[in-house]
């Protein structure tokens, strides 16, 4: 059992109460009906070119701030949700070699490619595309080596397990491209396959929250995690770049917190941890909803099973609804392809 019980790091500390009141308002909603559909896009190609779209999307699934977005099959889409729709939509594309055994050499005229032409207006503002490209390289090769080219071969050795030395993060930890100690992506991918409804996880207990800046934005500005020096936390209003050290120690709570929360109020991590990211991006990012008054992207609110009723759904008990100081957190600053 997860507990933030007398959590007092070197530059974080926990407040156990309004973590409680954090998971009671999140065990309270209840996901839309079309949920599925909405998180992994209904692929029209064989299954094994979907598992390798969403592998190859969550490979590179990070530092995407700003830089994507566009209109994918007459849906207004950003980041994450960008990245996803165009290599889905590529693997539709039957007059593209979308497998392993091309992408492996390919290089980055042909990842602007993808980002581009799978989109109506699209906005790509990614400057490393690079060394994007050669994550997914990396990424197919290690999949040729290991797994013979195929994502199902991968996952049918795991007997529909995530934990464990045979489960799915053991495996995707031995890609290059998966090696983050707290497997953001390969969360995100098996997010993707958990709603695509294709394979099916039998111990979801062992599934991982997805800890990015939305999460532990979120946890300063709601009081969850208090900041224990004032230094840093005029580094972190600031935006000021923070070291390596202050950064494991904040996302290793925060993972610490998602998991409390999970386990106490019996919740799925799949669900919650979408809420969460779908809340932080959509209601507490630059102009926090409790002063706002305005959301600033509607995945939330698509997400859930109850309309916007014009405040935060957190704003009863946030102390960053009264506290500008602590509205004005922002995430640690720090250069990383983890997230």
């Amino acid at each position: 059992m997860n507990s933030t019980n007398n959590l007092y790091g070197k530059y974080f500390s926990v407040d156990s109460l309004n973590v409680n009141k954090f998971g009671e308002t999140f065990s309270e909603l209840k996901p839309t009906k079309d949920l599925n559909s909405l998180i992994t896009p209904d692929v029209d190609t064989s299954v094994e070119r979907a598992l390798f779209a969403f592998l190859l999307a969550s490979s590179i699934c990070h530092a995407t701030k700003g830089g994507l977005s566009g209109t994918i099959k007459g849906k207004n889409v950003k980041g994450w949700d960008y990245l996803l729709g165009v290599f889905c939509c590529a693997s539709e594309n039957n007059n593209f070699e979308f497998e392993p055994f091309y992408l492996r050499t390919m290089d980055a005229k042909l990842l602007n490619s993808i980002l581009y032409d799978y989109a109506s207006n699209p906005v790509v503002e990614l400057d490393d595309l690079d060394r994007r490209t050669e994550i997914i390289r990396s990424v197919c090769n290690d999949l040729i080596d290991q797994y013979e080219g195929k994502v199902l071969n991968l996952l049918n050795l795991c007997n529909h397990k995530v934990g464990g030395d045979t489960g799915a993060y053991f495996r995707l930890s031995q890609f290059n491209a998966f090696k983050d100690p707290l497997r953001k992506k390969s969360t995100a991918f098996l997010m993707t396959v958990h709603f695509s409804k294709i394979w099916e996880i039998v111990d979801q207990c062992n599934v991982e929250p997805m800890i990015d800046y939305h999460r532990m934005r979120s946890f300063l500005r709601t009081g969850c995690l208090k900041v224990n020096h004032q230094e840093l936390a005029n580094e972190l209003i600031n935006r000021i770049p923070v070291n390596e050290e202050v950064e494991n120690e904040i996302r290793n709570y925060s993972s610490i917190i998602c998991k409390t929360i999970v386990d106490k109020f019996n919740l799925s991590m799949f669900e919650f941890d979408l809420f969460f990211w779908a809340h932080s991006r959509s209601c507490c990012r630059n102009f926090p909803l409790c002063v706002s008054k305005k959301l600033e992207h509607e995945s939330f609110y698509s997400y859930i099973s109850k309309g916007f009723e014009g405040k935060c759904e957190l704003e009863d008990w946030c102390p960053g609804k009264t506290n500008n100081l602590i509205r004005s957190f922002w995430e640690p600053i720090l250069e990383t392809e983890n997230y």
